[in-house]
């Protein structure tokens, strides 16, 4: 049986949150996770993307949090995930 786009993206989408939560304390936890959700929505470009749009939109909350360390991290991984220009844009 294998996993739908919805399931392969939800895992990602739980991988990431809890990848966020790891780097608030120590970033190099972190790693681990986020390439766990990578490697979650790798087989769907929709799970990909998606997964994309959450850490974009969990960068921005971070920003504006005043963490620009990690919404740095936040947006290089959502560019990982799926290449868009709107997480260099941020950047910028």
């Amino acid at each position: 049986m294998r996993p739908s786009s919805k399931t392969m993206q939800e895992l990602a989408i739980i991988y990431a949150k809890r990848a966020v939560q790891e780097a608030r304390n120590d970033p190099a936890d972190a790693k681990t996770y986020f390439a766990s959700a990578r490697l979650s929505a790798a087989d769907s470009a929709i799970a990909s993307r998606n997964l994309s749009i959450s850490l974009f939109n969990d960068a921005v909350a971070e920003s504006r949090a005043g963490r620009d360390d990690l919404a740095i991290v936040l947006l290089k991984e959502s560019s990982l995930a799926y290449m868009d220009a709107s997480a260099f844009e941020l950047m910028g």
